[in-house]
């Protein structure tokens, strides 16, 4: 018995000296009105990213009331809103809105920033919910390594319903950013894109071997006190 307990406790030692196997984030879940909330920010951009400024005001929500939203202090758009209604917006009750302002300059962005240098898995869902759009909206994801920016290939969503999915894993030190920039496509109308963005942090090959080696240590002891003989012994 006393051997089975110091292998668990030598398993109990190992997770606390190497990070949690995986975190999850959920820009949805953690959405608030308020940057920061589940290490998700917002806000508008020019399209460089470098000229960029953080939402920091709520209220005055295009999607009324119900509708939680951030923007800038000067105008109301562009917008991150979740919740509300509006007659042309097919407004989902399980994604982030993103509304971009009304010229090139205006986009809206939503970026994840890496809490702890890891290796990262992200899904960004996007979809066209201007139930009246004209031209639909463009997207491009970017990474901003310590101001050192990536952008992907900027694609559009031009009819309502569109929908599109972007996947990747890669490492990134604390601090780095990565996230995806909606404009309003050239014109500005029936712009609403539905956002869902998910982060989970990829457990590290040490750490894997780790736990296996945690729980082997935990069998084995097992096993061998289930081979020691049970002596009976009649009065």
């Amino acid at each position: 018995m006393r051997n089975v307990l110091r292998n668990a406790l030598l398993v109990a030692a190992s997770f606390a000296a190497t990070p949690a196997l995986a975190t999850d984030f959920s820009a949805v879940t953690s959405f608030t009105g308020m940057n920061g909330n589940g290490n998700f920010y917002y806000g508008s951009t020019d399209g460089s990213i470098a000229g960029s400024t953080l939402f920091d005001t709520t209220g005055g929500c295009v999607f009324g009331p119900g509708s939680t939203c951030m923007h800038s202090a000067t105008a109301n758009l562009p917008q991150a809103s979740t919740g509300g209604s509006y007659p042309t917006v097919s407004i989902p009750g399980d994604a982030i809105v993103l509304h971009p302002g009304n010229s090139s300059s205006l986009s809206v962005f939503s970026a994840f920033v890496a809490p702890v240098a890891q290796t990262y898995q992200y899904t960004i869902d996007l979809q066209s919910v201007g139930i009246d759009t004209t031209n639909g909206i463009g997207y491009t994801f970017f990474v901003d390594d310590k101001g050192a920016l990536t952008f992907g290939n900027r694609a559009t969503l031009t009819t309502y319903g569109a929908a599109t999915t972007i996947t990747g894993t890669g490492a990134f030190a604390q601090g780095d950013v990565f996230g995806v920039i909606i404009d309003d496509n050239g014109v500005y109308y029936g712009d609403s894109t539905a956002l869902k963005f998910n982060v989970s942090a990829v457990p590290e090959p040490a750490t894997w071997a780790m736990m296996l080696l945690g729980f082997g240590m935990v069998g084995f002891g097992l096993r061998r006190r289930s081979k020691q003989a049970v002596r009976v012994s009649f009065g």
